[in-house]
């Protein structure tokens, strides 16, 4: 049995597997579809991504920086607290275990 599954292909046409539409569209692309060309698409969205960094950086850097800043003083306390906890609950643990020890 044949599986079929509708899907848009690179050529955007609608089409469904096994389809003439769809075999000849791909044909058209033959020896393009290949590992080197998809490396070179995502190649392409890096750069683009870089670019686009660079653009925010130059118009909000300032902004950036100042937001980076509160949410990583907000994050140290936040894990000062979250140790702090840590140590009480231990503490606590070993108080229980020294009255139960103790008290025998």
């Amino acid at each position: 049995m044949t599986e079929h599954h509708e899907e848009y292909g690179k050529c955007g046409e609608h089409h469904q597997c096994g389809d003439k539409s769809h075999q000849k569209c791909h044909e058209g692309h033959s020896g393009c579809d290949d590992k080197l060309m998809r490396l070179a698409e995502e190649a392409w969205m890096e750069l683009l991504k870089d670019k686009i960094k660079t653009e925010i950086e130059n118009k909000k850097g300032s902004d950036l920086q100042k937001l980076a800043e509160i949410v990583a003083k907000a994050n140290g306390e936040k894990w000062k607290h979250k140790m702090a906890a840590k140590i009480g609950c231990e503490e606590y643990k070993n108080t229980l275990k020294d009255f139960f020890t103790s008290n025998k």
